[in-house]
């Protein structure tokens, strides 16, 4: 179980009592929290259901990618896990990307930290994180963001800057979560 950071703990000056946490629960909201939430709603009709759901993903996975931290299966390793896969896959492209000025993690940052939510269509995010809770394994985000970049590995090969490879990447919809995968982990598979 890994603390995304230490609650805040109540003072004189608030309506708790001192070292009271506040909130409650623990957990400071930040931006894009609400990314873990949103993929529930097409599963659940009822708030409670999806909200016990939601604090044990969090509690289980969510929070691993929302610390700066070196253990396994955080944000950090995750990261690095992405830039060497594409690294060793399409090493002419990771350098390709670099020369022009950008870095793979700048886009597959998002897709890692938020589960691929805003990137992926839902049934396909829902696929992914069916794997993730499977597998309890937090590198498949990872292993999708450097699939997702051999899959594209054409277009972005003549991009010439950042705007470019922005546009490569600005439509996710038509990606498929498990051929991308099992293409990627197991090639010359039929």
């Amino acid at each position: 179980h890994v603390r995304t950071h230490k609650p805040l703990l109540g003072h004189a000056c608030s309506a708790q009592p001192t070292g009271t946490a506040i909130p409650p629960c623990g957990v400071q909201p930040f931006r894009g929290f609400v990314n873990y939430a949103a993929p529930l709603t097409f599963l659940f009709q009822a708030e409670e259901p999806a909200y016990f759901v939601l604090r044990a993903m969090y509690a289980r996975l969510w929070c691993n990618v929302n610390v700066m931290r070196s253990q396994p299966d955080t944000l950090l390793p995750l990261c690095k896990l992405f830039e060497e896969l594409v690294q060793h896959h399409h090493p002419s492209l990771f350098f390709h990307m670099l020369q022009i000025g950008v870095t793979p993690l700048q886009i597959a940052l998002p897709w890692i930290q938020f589960g691929f939510v805003g990137y992926l269509e839902v049934d396909q995010v829902l696929l992914l994180w069916d794997r993730l809770l499977g597998f309890e394994q937090l590198s498949l985000l990872s292993v999708l963001a450097a699939a997702i970049f051999v899959y594209r590995s054409n277009p972005l090969m003549h991009a010439t800057d950042l705007n470019d490879v922005r546009d490569i990447f600005t439509d996710g919809s038509m990606l498929r979560v498990v051929p991308l995968l099992q293409h990627f982990l197991f090639p010359g598979v039929p």
